[in-house]
């Protein structure tokens, strides 16, 4: 039986004041983990006891040295991968202070609607990819 792995990520919008794009914070996977080299919406795995909402304030600050404020919850993902079903509970968050670093993510990057497409993503991020560029205008 595959293992059942809840996840929580952030969703942080940012337009840029210089020249008034939104862009999303994106991060990209380390290679050595599930799915690496990937990139994806900043987060990771509920600790026991763990809200999701305080998830991924932890692990924004644990991954990125950022720290965000949850405002919304975003629609509930459900994908099965060959090495685990995965629950991701995505969250629109306020961007409150810091600036990223790469402190637990290969990489990462503020990518406008248009530049979303060109980064490769897991494919249970699909749907959230058009709620996000839909965000993004």
């Amino acid at each position: 039986m595959r293992r059942r792995v809840e996840v929580a990520l952030g969703v942080v919008l940012h337009r840029d004041p210089a020249d008034g794009v939104a862009r999303v914070l994106i991060s990209r996977r380390p290679a050595a983990a599930a799915l690496g080299g990937l990139w994806e919406f900043p987060g990771g795995k509920t600790e026991n006891g763990e809200s999701a909402e305080a998830c991924v304030v932890r692990e924004l600050r644990e991954e990125l040295g950022i720290e965000v404020r949850p405002t919304a919850v975003l629609g509930v993902i459900r994908h099965d991968y060959e090495h685990a079903a995965v629950t991701l509970r995505p969250y629109h968050c306020e961007w409150v202070s810091g600036r990223p670093q790469k402190r637990g993510v290969a990489d990462w990057a503020w990518a406008d609607a248009k530049a979303l497409g060109t980064y490769r993503f897991p494919p249970a991020n699909d749907g959230l990819l058009v709620e996000v560029r839909g965000l993004l205008k």
